[in-house]
């Protein structure tokens, strides 16, 4: 029975030395924000698969409750670490600001504070009780408190949220995103089923060591990804990302000439905000340049070099008109592309709309 025991114990220290070793390889690429999210991850990843075995070897009742609660302690910030990585991962890093995150740490903290003062309240867990293996002691069960049942909640709704974000990411990206993100959530759901299985007592008590042996497993995928996805170094980029930080200026009309996307630096040039331009006409949008609407708006393709002036300043473009297409090949409407020539051009004589037409 001991050495079984042991040889269980041995499998979750595994599992700590396979997240600290993905915790090293990640921390040398940490610039990127999902990998910084990564490192934490698996940090705590690595933390929590510890603490679970030094908890399976614990000579005394009162060293398994100790580690019992270092255990708890790692699973309350694992969620919020968990969404953190994923909201980077998908390309969503906006929604995430120091207020928000701090926001998202306030379950977490309150759990921290009352997982270690939890014997004068006994909101967290009560009624601890121990069982003898061998020269060990393990946490035979315990109650939960109204506190435990708050934290599992929270805990869940975060890691429901991050699969949902993964399973889009999957629905939407393409090769090798793709099987990125399918490695993510098959490394995700492993912890979580196993630790479902374990907290609600799905599972007899000798197997409460699944969740820390499912860490393993889910290292191994993590590290199958890195190395054979280079899920580390090619991660995939948000449309707004790349979009918004576009010097060039891009607008999409519909099939009747609505305005349904532009970014940046095309509501500069309009002088509208996004929701202001969304749904209107582009000859109401460019209004200022009625006679540039009334050559372009028949054509499907086109590229020309534009003069535009705004505020008493004039610019010179090169303008690309190119048809949008849906996956039947049937055209759902046009982009507009505008790209700021050089000097050479803006030389020209401004009684000169059109420097030049191909």
């Amino acid at each position: 029975m001991e050495a079984l025991y042991l040889f269980y114990a041995s499998i979750v220290f595994v599992a700590a030395v396979v997240a600290a070793a993905l915790t090293m390889y990640a921390w040398r690429r940490r610039d990127a924000p999902a990998v910084a999210a990564f490192v934490w991850l698996m940090a705590a990843t690595t933390g929590w698969a510890t603490s679970n075995g030094a908890r399976m070897i614990s000579a005394t009742p009162a060293a398994a409750i100790f580690w019992f609660r270092c255990v708890l302690s790692c699973i309350a910030v694992t969620p919020v670490l968990l969404l953190i990585f994923v909201v980077n991962y998908t390309g969503r890093e906006k929604w995430l600001n120091p207020r928000r995150i701090a926001l998202l740490f306030i379950v977490p903290i309150l759990t921290l504070i009352l997982n270690w003062t939890d014997s004068w309240h006994g909101l967290f867990i009560h009624n601890v009780t121990f069982m003898p293996i061998t020269s060990f002691w393990a946490v035979a069960g315990w109650d939960a408190g109204l506190w435990f049942v708050a934290h599992t909640v929270y805990g869940y709704l975060l890691i429901a949220v991050s699969v949902a974000l993964i399973v889009l990411t999957i629905l939407r990206a393409t090769q090798p995103y793709r099987a990125q993100a399918v490695f993510l959530l098959v490394g995700v759901l492993m912890p979580l089923t196993a630790n479902v299985l374990v907290t609600f007592r799905l599972v007899p008590t000798t197997f409460n060591h699944i969740t820390s042996v499912s860490f393993v497993a889910m290292g191994l995928v993590f590290a199958w990804a890195i190395f054979r996805y280079r899920f580390l170094d090619l991660m995939p980029m948000a449309r707004d990302r790349v979009v918004d930080t576009m010097r060039e200026a891009f607008m999409v009309l519909d099939r009747q000439d609505r305005l349904v996307d532009l970014n940046p630096a095309a509501q500069a040039i309009v002088g509208l905000t996004l929701s202001e331009a969304v749904g209107r006409p582009v000859a109401e949008a460019l209004a200022p340049w009625q006679a540039l609407v009334e050559r372009f708006q028949p054509a499907a393709e086109a590229q020309a070099e534009i003069a535009l002036e705004r505020a008493g300043a004039q610019r010179y473009y090169d303008l690309r008109v190119s048809p949008l297409a849906d996956k039947q090949g049937r055209v759902s409407g046009r982009l507009f592309f505008c790209t700021i020539l050089p000097s050479a051009c803006r030389r020209r004589p401004p009684n000169r709309p059109l420097c030049s037409e191909r």
